[in-house]
């Protein structure tokens, strides 16, 4: 069985496309207080001082520690052919305010990292099977409302800024693109705190057929 996971993905970066995809992750990571993780011949981690010599165009996945998840390894993976970076910590702690803590952690990097890397769309929740896929971020469609949903320009065009932004609950924010920035509510693991998701669902259902996100395990 696989350990539950909270989750904070960019898809369709320009900056994470094409030749120059891990300089630039590398840079805006960087650039938020992240530092890369290599081992030792013991096992033992220890960070990487020039981490270009990790992060190549072979070699993918990566791990990161950052001060806003005290020990815990953040573990991370560049897809640059989709513009995709997901970063992932673990969420299987007796203390559930453990597991805020580091989705709330994810958040604050989601809205450092969205101006450096300028995705198309990115969102912060459970990992599980039945996330949001490649084909329906690439046609904007929004079929599914995650805990934090950070739509780019683009999906602004088609949905109507006004139409986002008075989404009923949670925070709506402007990003400095153009963008806007939809969080459900003030935990990750209660999207539905203040509103019911019957209300949220029937606000978006004359434009997009929507459900509120809830991740289906690995099998």
């Amino acid at each position: 069985m696989e350990i539950p996971m909270v989750q904070l993905a960019f898809w369709f970066s320009p900056l994470l496309q094409g030749e120059n995809a891990a300089k630039n992750a590398i840079s805006a990571l960087t650039e938020v207080g992240a530092t890369f993780l290599d081992y030792d011949e013991n096992f033992e981690r220890y960070p990487v001082l020039d981490p270009y010599t990790l992060l190549t165009p072979q070699f993918r996945r990566f791990e990161i520690h950052h001060h806003e998840f005290e020990d815990e390894v953040i573990k991370g993976s560049l897809i640059s052919r989709l513009g995709f970076l997901m970063l992932l910590v673990p969420a299987d702690h007796l203390d559930p305010q453990i597991d805020e803590q580091h989705a709330q952690g994810l958040l604050k990097l989601a809205f450092e990292l969205y101006p450096l890397l300028r995705p198309l769309f990115a969102w912060v929740d459970v990992a599980g099977d039945n996330a949001p896929k490649e084909r329906e971020i690439a046609n904007l469609q929004l079929r599914q409302l995650l805990w934090a949903n950070f739509y780019g320009p683009e999906y602004v065009q088609k949905y109507g800024r006004g139409f986002l932004l008075n989404a009923p609950g949670g925070r709506k924010e402007k990003l400095p693109d153009g963008g806007i920035a939809y969080i459900l509510s003030k935990s990750c693991f209660d999207k539905t705190q203040r509103i019911s998701e019957k209300e949220i669902v029937d606000y978006l259902r004359p434009k997009a057929r929507v459900k509120v996100y809830q991740a289906m395990p690995s099998l």
